[in-house]
């Protein structure tokens, strides 16, 4: 019971008065000290002003609560009024879906959600290539290439004890490093040479000697050199880059579809080749392509030398 601030009393907080039972939860005086005094009549409604919102997308001001199917429902955390977003639509995109059918919106939802897991994904399969550079040096074995780690891999020196690609693992950091263990960092460019030294007797079926002799002939007719280093090597460290990816019909060489060579050089003229390091590069946004040489991003004659003294060693 709560006592009166005044007398020092203790006083009841449900007392019932006149027939009427008070709640005198909060009182500091008891009705002794402080009668009460009933309303002579109801209080007044206090009117606020509605307030309201802008839309991000349309720009338009929307109110803040509204009625919708008999309820008021608040839209204090909505970004975008009902005509961009409708209601029962997520509202914590940057681009409003605006009005869809129940399975346009189930789509919509779903796309939203393998968004968010893919991007997670990315992120979790950075922080693990970062953790294998890490641990296995920095630079390319043969070359010694530090430039980006876009163009680092992990290579197994034994295929035969190789458990997963680690590109694309997303178990546990202790697994992933115990898999680290079994390779050595090479550039992309080494490392294709490296499978390159280990295939070039094989025999593959006729679309893989398909692609093997139109990428010979499409390296020779852009003039067996990297457009962004000015290097020149073997066929497998090649890459053709579109200039403009709108404009791309076709990969010269990625499938094994027969075309005419007209239609080949007419892709080939759409398209820049690069060399396996500087065409990473290029898409991690290290690189801009134009007319000229783009600048080597690390030494070229110790690249060559030392790949090629490796070669003539083996031989």
């Amino acid at each position: 019971m709560p006592i009166c601030a005044r007398c020092g009393r203790e006083f009841e907080t449900y007392p019932t008065v006149n027939g009427v039972r008070l709640k005198l939860d909060g009182r500091r005086q008891c009705l002794d000290c402080l009668p009460h005094r009933p309303l002579k009549k109801p209080r007044k409604p206090v009117l606020h002003a509605p307030k309201s919102k802008i839309c991000e997308a349309c720009g338009k001001q929307f109110p803040a609560k509204i009625v919708i199917a008999q309820k008021v429902h608040s839209l204090y955390s909505r970004r975008f009024c009902l005509e961009c977003s409708p209601f029962g639509v997520h509202n914590t995109s940057r681009t409003p879906p605006g009005s869809m059918s129940l399975g346009q919106l189930s789509e919509h939802r779903r796309l939203r959600r393998n968004a968010k897991t893919y991007r997670y994904q990315k992120k979790r399969r950075g922080l693990f290539k970062r953790l294998v550079i890490d641990k296995l040096g920095g630079k390319c074995r043969d070359c010694g290439y530090t430039a980006s780690t876009v163009a680092l891999d992990p290579h197994h020196t034994d295929p035969t004890t190789k458990r997963f690609n680690i590109s694309s693992f997303s178990g546990s950091t202790d697994r992933l490093l115990v898999e680290a263990e079994k390779c050595v960092l090479l550039c992309a460019n080494c490392h294709r040479l490296r499978h390159a030294e280990g295939e070039r007797n094989a025999k593959g079926g006729p679309v893989v000697e398909f692609r093997r002799r139109l990428k010979l002939r499409a390296v020779a007719y852009m003039g067996r050199r990297c457009h962004g280093c000015g290097r020149s090597g073997p066929p497998a460290i090649f890459d053709f880059h579109h200039r403009d990816p709108a404009e791309k019909d076709f990969g010269i060489s990625e499938d094994g579809v027969p075309r005419p060579w007209d239609k080949v050089v007419a892709e080939l003229a759409k398209c820049v080749m690069l060399c396996a390091n500087c065409h990473r590069e290029v898409h991690a946004g290290m690189r801009q392509i134009d007319d000229g040489l783009l600048g080597l991003a690390e030494d070229r004659g110790s690249y060559v030398l030392s790949r090629s003294a490796k070669v003539k060693s083996a031989a």
